[in-house]
């Protein structure tokens, strides 16, 4: 049976799933609220172009749906822990394996998503890639070599694995996961996508963050540092714009780096207190959350935010600097002036 301490975990887990769930669901509801009503009020009329916007339009819009629902994975796999603290312990079970099935699909292809909208926005501003709206092929790859991989994964694992009374996905001791004799399928399956998009976040976003404030100049393989410039008017929005995209690696950074750590103490042969294990667990599963908060307060026009004139607008502001979003690090439609990148080169994605 399990103690107070984590049981209280657990509900705590439970909690900031639900959390996550329900502000993707808003999202979800948000999104086909403004479908419906697009369609009510264009009566069969012609439809402008901003109202007759796609759900995914542009490659951001792709990676951020792959998100999304592996976000809403993790966050279902998270509230299985109700039923750990129902029957007051965590044993194997078809919750146990539905528990390990959904984190094993859902963490993983969250944090690639998360490294692919990084590399993404790094190309988009560092090298002034601009795809043209019709070519899906590149997301489309991306998307579904993610999927591939995690539902390969997990089903030969399973399938060699799984044995009665030796099952692949047991108590890990207070959720269930991969087993503790499997070590290196935990680090293939998860711990290495979410250490590689930290490392990504960090490593590409210090050149962008350079590269927005215009010390840095990318021409076209070539980095030129450049003197600082002034912080007045224009120069002093792209400096603001520019310290506001750390927020976002750090924010993620800030949810995986308490589990990571505890990861690592495991690994080194130390033991690691319920509550500290806790301390790492709970953050973490409040990434959808942060998801979709980042994505309705920062980046309004991703997936038919937005109101139509406010895009216009958008593309009329040169001195506007595409912002990022890294918990979904991405580029929407942005603008880049003469002193940062191609003249009043707008960025369609």
């Amino acid at each position: 049976m399990l103690s107070r301490g984590p049981l209280l975990g657990l509900s705590l887990t439970a909690a900031a799933g639900a959390l996550s769930a329900g502000a993707i669901l808003v999202v979800v509801y948000m999104v086909a609220r403004h479908v419906v009503l697009v369609r009510r009020t264009s009566g069969g009329a012609p439809q402008s172009e901003g109202k007759k916007r796609p759900i995914v339009k542009t490659h951001v819009d792709a990676y951020m749906i792959s998100l999304l629902v592996s976000d809403l994975l993790q966050a279902v796999g998270a509230m299985i822990n109700v039923h750990h603290v129902r029957v007051g312990r965590t044993e194997c079970s078809v919750y146990c394996t539905a528990q390990g099935v959904l984190k094993s699909l859902g963490e993983p292809s969250a944090a690639m998503a998360t490294l692919a909208i990084t590399i993404h926005t790094f190309c988009v501003i560092c090298f002034h890639w601009s795809p043209s709206q019709p070519q899906k092929l590149v997301p489309c790859l991306v998307i579904s070599a993610i999927w591939l991989y995690v539902s390969l994964y997990v089903g030969i694992a399973y399938a060699l694995h799984h044995k009665p009374g030796h099952e692949f996905f047991q108590p890990v001791p207070y959720w269930c996961w991969v087993a503790n004799g499997y070590p290196e399928e935990r680090i293939s399956a998860e711990y290495i996508w979410l250490w590689l998009s930290v490392f990504g976040a960090v490593v590409l976003y210090v050149p962008l963050w350079l590269v927005v404030r215009g010390n840095v100049e990318v021409s076209p393989w070539r980095f030129t540092w450049c003197p600082s410039r002034s912080t007045h008017g224009a120069a002093f929005d792209r400096m603001r714009q520019s310290l506001k995209m750390l927020l976002y690696p750090a924010v993620y950074i800030i949810l995986v780096l308490p589990l990571s750590v505890t990861r690592w103490i495991m690994f080194s042969g130390h033991d690691i207190s319920s509550t500290w294990t806790f301390v790492g667990i709970v953050p973490f599963h409040l990434s959808g959350l942060g998801n979709v908060l980042l994505l309705l307060l920062t980046r309004p026009s991703i997936l038919v935010f937005g109101k139509p004139q406010e895009r216009e607008t958008t593309k009329m502001q040169l001195s506007r600097m595409p912002e990022v979003f890294a918990i979904s690090v991405h580029v929407e439609e942005g603008v880049y002036d003469e002193t940062v990148g191609d003249k009043s080169k707008v960025l369609e994605e």
